[in-house]
């Protein structure tokens, strides 16, 4: 009973304290804390490429978030440590360079000197300490579709990245809907799991 207890208590703090931060407005705003070094250094991170959403990444990942008319951009500091992809449509894809403010606040530069902020109805991001594939696999598809070229300079520098960073934009009310609605699954699912451990 006890351990059923403790499996319950770790469950739910799982569920209210996960990787990713999540914002539906400015006061809501708030950044995990693996994603804290974005905000901290003020690094630029430089768009490398955006196209659409590949069918390979959709085939192969499954993102429930994502549909094969997304659009996305990829993202990297000089440092090239780590890798930004910026998923779904957001005024982001036009900026050159942009800068982490908060998790749907970013200033973003134009071109030569130009810059504005750029503020999300609502966003979600996940930053993992680790390499993740899904960037690469995007960057060697937008590389591909945009130049006609594989095993790029881009590929090899992205393959070489520390960290891994997805962002999500959910700036229509479909799209947020969906976001709650499997929430709220999760929620269940894990409750479930713990009333089956208690008994």
């Amino acid at each position: 009973m006890f351990e059923g207890k403790r499996v319950l208590s770790f469950l739910l703090f799982l569920l209210l304290h996960g990787d990713g931060g999540y914002s539906q407005n400015a006061s809501e705003a708030w950044i995990p804390e693996r994603c804290r070094y974005l905000k901290e250094s003020g690094e630029l991170m430089h768009q490398q490429c955006r196209g659409k959403y590949p069918l390979v990444a959709y085939t192969k990942f499954r993102d429930t978030f994502m549909k094969q008319t997304d659009r996305m951009a990829i993202f990297m500091p000089a440092s090239a440590l780590y890798v930004m992809a910026a998923l779904k449509e957001s005024e982001l894809h036009e900026c050159d360079s942009i800068q982490l403010i908060e998790v749907n606040k970013y200033v973003c530069w134009h071109g030569v000197g130009g810059k504005r902020t750029v503020k999300l109805k609502s966003a979600k991001i996940f930053c993992f300490p680790f390499h993740v594939q899904l960037p690469d696999d995007l960057m060697h598809e937008c590389v591909l579709d945009r130049d006609g070229v594989s095993d790029s300079e881009l590929e090899q520098l992205v393959l070489r990245t520390k960290w891994g960073i997805i962002h999500y934009v959910f700036d229509n009310d479909s799209a947020m809907q969906y976001w709650r609605t499997q929430e709220s699954c999760i929620l269940q699912t894990i409750l479930m799991i713990a009333l089956l451990l208690l008994y």
